[in-house]
């Protein structure tokens, strides 16, 4: 996978999925819940899903911790987590799909962002982990608006 281009950098966004400061569940629950949604290779419908959650405990067992975290988004700290998670896929679907031949256009949600998770994006996640991501302005200033801090570039 990491011969390719496309391999590599998917590996990079992984990698930074992955990591401490930007997963939203410990890496082992984060493959496991993807795991829950494929079966024979193929993702499973939205009927599939709700069928083998409620019918599986292992299936919940694997979700309970999501949703745990899901049903707490009146805090800001795991609101803004999620929207840091988001914007980093976001930017996966933008680079994989530039075209957008599977997915459409979508707008980013910069305006959502508190300063410091704005900053975490901007320093760490598009200036370290996701450096080759050509239009990070899309994922960290809103329409309209500039930056209150300038852009980190290489």
């Amino acid at each position: 996978m990491g011969r390719d281009i496309r391999g590599a950098r998917l590996q990079q966004f992984f990698d930074c999925l992955e990591s401490r400061r930007v997963r939203i569940v410990d890496r082992i629950l984060q493959r496991a819940v993807g795991e829950v949604f494929i079966k024979d290779g193929k993702s499973i419908s939205f009927v599939d899903f709700v069928s083998a959650f409620d019918a599986d405990g292992d299936t919940r067992k694997w979700l309970s911790p999501l949703a745990m975290f899901l049903s707490r988004m009146r805090h800001t700290t795991e609101r803004q987590k999620l929207l840091q998670y988001g914007a980093v896929v976001h930017a996966l679907i933008d680079t994989l799909d530039p075209a957008h031949f599977v997915t459409r256009e979508r707008p980013s949600w910069p305006n959502k962002l508190t300063r410091r998770s704005w900053q975490d994006l901007n320093y760490r996640v598009f200036g370290r982990y996701l450096n080759f991501v050509e239009n990070k302005r899309k994922y960290l200033i809103a329409k309209g608006g500039g930056s209150r801090v300038r852009l980190w570039s290489p």
